[in-house]
């Protein structure tokens, strides 16, 4: 299935210097579609840090192209002001425009849930209750959905790699 006219969202967390700014939004002047940066005043994000909370980066637009100048922007930003990747930290891909009949769903699951993500993060990607909050594939509204199990980065490659897992797992699962 040609799956080229799917929307794309990101969602990027790290653990956020205490002086850091918490939110606001980054104008990203190459695709706009803008990042929000969410604060997360949990400490699951900031585990090994005492003086770190957590921060969400998360696009406010979805995108059909992958924005390969607004990530490389979003992780500059990142990198400048002090943010790290913790082992907590994870990264989720939202994707939208295609309906998964449920056994294309549970393939999908099982190829994200046998993914290298961090052990650390198993309770925020649950192996074993696809479509569930926590779970490796989150079924978001018809049409819509999140894969959770990535791991946080604060590289390009570490963002484009898994993307481009997930387009051909997509794609795999629906031929």
């Amino acid at each position: 299935m040609n799956i080229d006219h799917l929307k794309w969202g990101l969602e990027l967390e790290f653990a956020r210097p205490a002086h850091a700014t918490a939110g606001g939004t980054i104008n990203l002047e190459y695709s706009g579609i803008n990042v929000a940066a969410k604060h997360d005043s949990s400490p699951r994000l900031a585990t090994g840090f005492e003086r770190y909370s957590g921060v969400e980066f998360i696009t406010t637009k979805l995108w059909s192209t992958f924005p390969e100048k607004d990530v490389r922007a979003i992780l500059e930003f990142a990198n400048r002001h002090g943010y790290r990747v913790t082992p907590t930290c994870g990264m989720h891909f939202h994707f939208s425009g295609i309906t998964l009949r449920r056994s294309q769903f549970d393939r999908l699951g099982e190829i994200l849930s046998a993914t290298n993500f961090w052990k650390s993060r198993a309770g925020w990607c649950a192996l074993e209750e696809i479509g569930k909050k926590y779970s490796a594939l989150k079924f978001v509204a018809p049409g819509h959905y999140e894969a959770r199990v990535f791991n946080g980065t604060n590289n390009y490659q570490g963002v484009i790699r898994p993307w481009l897992f997930l387009v051909e797992s997509i794609k795999k699962v629906t031929e």
